[in-house]
């Protein structure tokens, strides 16, 4: 009943229990009363619970940055991700994206997920599990130019769940699009979406052979310097066939092939 509201819950009335009051806690007391209190985890710690947001349409946990109806670009995912495509996730943070497009992916297609970061790393791979995604294999790793240990950060506003690619020695593995795609032997590759705080150059440049070879559909939050993706962007025969801005310089841009090479 209340899925069909579109109102969530928990896997369990006690679940459901803690988690409204908590938000009602918060609403009703904390904020009136400026108490500095977080409601994901007073009166009730739920941080590890597992609940169902109509705007996924999947169970994901409250750590996951889905209980904001973050806005996506109007870009057409759901016509270009179909069972059979196989994509690259780079980014994947907590699984909010994937888990917002995962039901347009099944066997034989394939998501390739990449996220570096440990902790957002283990609650990708936790709710992966809880949605029974079996078309999605996460990888703990970064992407790059070429393979190398580099250095994560935390974002430049220190939220503890963003992080970034720093070109420095560290002890974050790295990986290019080229050298993954090479290893995992893929003879297609249907889209990328890249959400990398400002390393979007970066993998593009480690994606070059891929880029010109199978020709895959690009979708990628944008932050960086966007004169030099426009030349690399064109130097690779592709072209910006959308830009969506989300807010000051970031934006979303969509990236399609110019045209497709002649079979020789």
């Amino acid at each position: 009943m209340l899925g069909k509201l579109g109102i969530p819950y928990g896997k369990g009335w006690l679940p459901t229990l803690k988690l409204y009051m908590n938000v009602l806690w918060n609403r009703l007391i904390a904020k009136p009363l400026k108490l500095r209190t977080n409601w994901k985890n007073f009166p009730w710690d739920i941080r590890q619970e597992i609940f169902w947001w109509k705007y996924l349409q999947a169970w994901a946990d409250v750590d996951a940055r889905t209980w904001a109806v973050n806005p996506e670009p109007p870009f057409p995912f759901k016509d270009l991700i179909s069972p059979s495509s196989i994509g690259l996730d780079i980014g994947a943070h907590r699984g909010f994206w994937s888990l917002a497009h995962a039901r347009h992916v099944s066997y034989p297609g394939k998501v390739f997920l990449l996220e570096p970061d440990p902790l957002n790393y283990f609650h990708l791979v936790r709710n992966l599990q809880a949605n029974d995604l079996s078309a999605h294999y996460p990888l703990p790793f970064g992407a790059w130019r070429e393979p190398q240990w580099l250095t994560l950060v935390p974002d430049e506003e220190g939220l503890s769940f963003m992080h970034k690619i720093e070109n420095t020695p560290g002890q974050t593995f790295c990986i290019s699009v080229d050298e993954l795609v090479r290893c995992l032997r893929l003879s297609q590759l249907d889209w990328i979406k890249i959400d990398a705080e400002g390393a979007e150059l970066a993998i593009l440049e480690g994606a070059t052979q891929v880029l010109r070879s199978l020709r895959p559909t690009v979708w990628m939050e944008v932050s960086s310097d966007h004169s030099s993706l426009i030349d690399f962007i064109l130097r690779m025969d592709y072209t910006l066939k959308a830009r969506h801005t989300f807010s000051g310089n970031l934006e979303y841009w969509w990236i399609e092939p110019r045209k497709i090479p002649e079979e020789s």
